[in-house]
């Protein structure tokens, strides 16, 4: 993402939300760029459990491999620790892990774009770039429903009867991407945020924003 914009002269990491991820990205430079960064994203979680998967590894061994690409991607140490959010990233390793699981974990999210999609074009008439779900402005509901989908996650490997294994990655997808909203920037955010600690908190765990 960082070197994505780079090349068309945006630092992501001093641009709009500050974060070096698909929708920052999608925003500041552009759809393609944006939807190249998801894509990379998503390969990041799933190569290291594929490639593990391959070479016949226990489970095991196959979604830590998984949970290193994840964290490398929240905490990159080339870009000093100052990565994204892990949403695509997690996805994409739940979707190598436990593709039932995967499919059961993206439905809060699927449902809130739909419907966050059909009150916008209720709302009003949007050009054809506005139209697509990155372009809506700033949502809670999305961020919401992704939380969600990564609760759901370990819980329906559980209920798939998935190896006690993938079970335990998919759960280690939601401590990382849990603690990734919690810390990101979160001394900036203590020195210029005017609204209690608890409440910041909240905030940037519900709806991945330091602010309301």
């Amino acid at each position: 993402f960082y070197f994505l914009g780079q090349r068309r002269g945006v630092d992501l990491r001093a641009t709009g939300s500050g974060n070096v991820g698909a929708e920052n990205l999608w925003r500041s430079v552009g759809p393609v760029e944006g939807l190249l960064g998801a894509a990379s994203d998503v390969t990041k979680g799933a190569a290291p459990v594929l490639v593990g998967q391959a070479l016949q590894l226990d489970p095991l061994a196959a979604g830590l491999a998984g949970v290193a690409g994840l964290a490398g991607q929240c905490w990159p140490l080339f870009l000093s620790f100052h990565g994204g959010r892990g949403n695509s990233t997690g996805l994409g390793m739940a979707l190598a892990l436990s593709p039932g699981a995967l499919v059961l974990g993206i439905l809060p999210a699927v449902l809130a774009i739909v419907l966050r999609g059909i009150r916008h074009l209720l709302n009003r008439r949007p050009s054809h770039r506005e139209r697509l779900p990155l372009r809506f402005g700033h949502s809670r509901s999305i961020p919401l429903a992704m939380l969600l989908g990564f609760v759901i996650l370990p819980l329906a490997g559980g209920w798939l009867q998935e190896e006690a294994a993938v079970t335990l990655a998919l759960w280690a997808v939601l401590f990382i991407v849990v603690l990734r909203r919690l810390t990101a920037d979160l001394r900036r955010d203590l020195r210029q945020a005017s609204i209690p600690k608890r409440s910041l908190l909240w905030n940037r765990l519900l709806y991945d924003r330091s602010y309301p």
